[in-house]
């Protein structure tokens, strides 16, 4: 009988490859977004994270900012903590700052009312003008990982430690190894679109070719069983 499992372990490392590349495809436009990578190995494929700094957009908006080198921004989602680094904050009705999909900032800060103007500083201290008055509201932490490779990801450009990534840890920026602030502007998507869909095709090619080699494997097969018959 043929032994069918070195095509079926490459159509399962395929597929994985497949998901991660479609996953990176559809983030090309997710501000501080970073692309995944699929090695493949005899048995399984590996699925690492590409941690290249992306390209700084100008938007001149005040609550808006880049993070330039190492380390995320910690956010609070019914999952529980996660991390990314989209670099737009918002603030939702009850005066809580949020990132651009909702999820209120760790440590949380709250917006005063009677703030007027709000403004983030290079050293992470959120400044408000409350009621005429120059007020301090909070400071944002950079958190960094041992291996920010390993970080998983859970959807929606945010991503959870993990054993792989090691422990978080939460610095000012520019300290402890943590990036520093670019304010005004955001981080591109690292993702190189040419390149995953390159990867895309020569997956889809391959495929083919391994199932293709799997049915000739059945075809032999029932040949054989027919002559010892």
């Amino acid at each position: 009988m043929v032994d069918f499992s070195s095509s079926v372990n490459a159509l399962r490392n395929i597929g994985t490859s497949q998901r991660v590349t479609s996953h990176n495809i559809a983030n090309v436009e997710s501000t501080g977004f970073k692309e995944s990578r699929t090695i493949q190995g005899t048995e399984s494929a590996t699925v690492t994270k590409n941690m290249r700094q992306g390209g700084l957009v100008v938007t001149n908006n005040l609550l808006d900012f880049a993070i330039e080198g190492n380390g995320y921004l910690a956010v609070s989602t019914p999952e529980g903590t996660a991390y990314n680094r989209s670099g737009t904050l918002n603030i939702d009705t009850n005066g809580i700052i949020t990132d651009n999909n909702g999820n209120p900032l760790e440590p949380s800060i709250s917006v005063p009312s009677g703030t007027s103007s709000i403004a983030i500083q290079g050293n992470g201290v959120i400044n408000a003008d409350v009621n005429g008055t120059p007020t301090a509201i909070g400071q944002l932490s950079i958190t960094t990982f041992p291996n920010p490779g390993g970080l998983k990801s859970t959807g929606n450009n945010l991503l959870q430690e993990s054993i792989a990534s090691g422990t978080a840890l939460a610095n000012a920026p520019g300290n402890g190894g943590a990036g520093t602030l670019v304010l005004g502007g955001v981080e591109r998507s690292n993702v190189d679109l040419s390149d995953n869909m390159v990867t895309m095709i020569i997956n889809q090619h391959t495929f083919a070719y391994n199932a293709k080699a799997i049915s000739v494997q059945e075809d032999i097969d029932r040949i054989t069983l027919s002559i010892k018959g």
